[in-house]
């Protein structure tokens, strides 16, 4: 178990730095032009309003963990190195074969910080829902284009995987931020 944490945790350390900066670097240029729109637009309409900045935050904090899934699924394989369809489940399999169990957890991990990003930009109203709707289809566009382009195996356990991340990231935001407004409503009593 120890030796299967670790590797885990090599090949999640690995993927976040080879991909971190290339992904920050893309989402803070694109940033950038949009605040200088953004500021332009505002100015020139004399919009007074102020925006919603967690909204603003989470969105280009989503584009950058969408590019580093981008880098991780798809652009990191050379085109053609795998081309198959799995579509049978191979959780029966997760105990057995590391591997398997390895990329199950790294599946997870990979869109825990999709689902929880989406799950602050959306509103109150079934944004559960929302969050594992979008889970889904990000996971399904990135298998498609994996079979597609044969930089990986279109798998319906990928599918499966990767939604489950979706929604840990949602509950994730969930505790984070009910832990977030206890403590603020606590300090608020004990000034009052």
């Amino acid at each position: 178990m120890k030796n299967f944490i670790s590797n885990v945790f090599k090949d999640v350390h690995i993927s976040f730095t080879s991909h971190f900066s290339a992904s920050f670097s893309i989402c803070f240029f694109i940033f950038i032009i949009w605040l200088a729109v953004y500021s332009y637009i505002r100015k020139k309409n004399n919009i007074s309003t102020k925006p919603d900045y967690k909204k603003i935050i989470f969105s280009f904090a989503l584009l950058g963990c969408y590019f580093m899934i981008f880098f991780e699924t798809i652009y990191s394989r050379p085109p053609h190195s795998r081309d198959s369809l799995s579509l049978v489940f191979y959780f029966e399999n997760i105990f057995k074969d590391l591997d398997a169990g390895k990329y199950s957890v790294e599946n997870i991990l990979l869109f825990i910080p999709e689902g929880f990003l989406w799950a602050g930009i959306f509103q109150k109203s079934k944004k559960f829902l929302k969050v594992t709707l979008i889970s889904f289809l990000s996971s399904l566009a990135i298998e498609i284009t994996q079979l597609l382009t044969g930089r990986g195996y279109f798998q319906l356990s990928d599918l499966t995987t990767n939604t489950i991340g979706g929604v840990t990231g949602y509950i994730c935001y969930v505790i984070v931020f009910f832990i977030i407004e206890n403590i603020t409503n606590n300090n608020k009593k004990t000034k009052t």
